[in-house]
């Protein structure tokens, strides 16, 4: 992210610019900052996208808190998150269903750089990607199995959102993990610096 990027219209919230991977960077204060890309900005993703960034994790987000985000419930969208325990989830909806894909805790490090990248291909699923390697994948199910369905594949876009980095869409509860049944739900954000975001309209190979 450089300065004359990431306006005040676009950044929202407590944050800072730091030394990023290339650049600048935006270090999120895990309670208020926010960035957003206006809608009309966001390519068509149906037929397939990937995303892929650079994470330095300050601390592991008290509920789930996305890196990217453009979905509304399980409705629509998709949304590619860090959870509780330091693990990428990333979930898409296609064919009226929510596809998700989980890594294994812990895999994200404290204070390094650390490439991340999820990937919807309509042939072959969801994939999640750590520093290059596959660390994650759901494959999209049989056709068959969906009943009156009619499937074709595609990502179910929300394209009425604007695409969200680093913050919740809506107030959620801290995870179970932290206290019995969570608290008052709340806004997150990422706790840590952000750099490098993009937002591809193909699914890239394997690296």
């Amino acid at each position: 992210f450089e300065r004359d990027s990431a306006g005040a219209d676009l950044l929202e919230g407590n944050h800072r610019f730091v030394t990023g991977v290339q650049g600048s960077a935006v270090f999120f204060d895990g309670y208020t900052t926010a960035l957003r890309l206006d809608k009309e900005a966001v390519p068509a993703l149906g037929d397939g996208f990937t995303l892929s960034g650079w994470l330095a994790v300050a601390a592991y987000p008290w509920g789930q808190v996305p890196i990217v985000n453009q979905g509304r419930d399980e409705l629509r969208g998709f949304t590619f998150d860090v959870t509780p325990r330091g693990a990428l989830a990333f979930k898409a909806v296609t064919n009226g269903r929510e596809l998700v894909a989980t890594s294994a805790d812990y895999l994200l490090e404290h204070r390094r750089w650390t490439h991340v990248a999820a990937r919807f291909d309509p042939s072959s699923g969801l994939a999640i990607f750590i520093d290059g390697r596959v660390v994650a994948a759901t494959p999209i199910p049989d056709s068959n199995n969906l009943g009156g369905r009619n499937p074709n594949d595609r990502l179910l876009q929300a394209t009425e959102l604007d695409l969200l980095v680093g913050a919740t869409r809506v107030p959620v509860r801290p995870a179970g993990y932290h206290r019995f049944k969570g608290s008052r739900p709340g806004f997150m954000s990422f706790d840590g610096v952000i750099d490098e975001i993009s937002v591809f309209d193909s699914a890239f190979a394997d690296r």
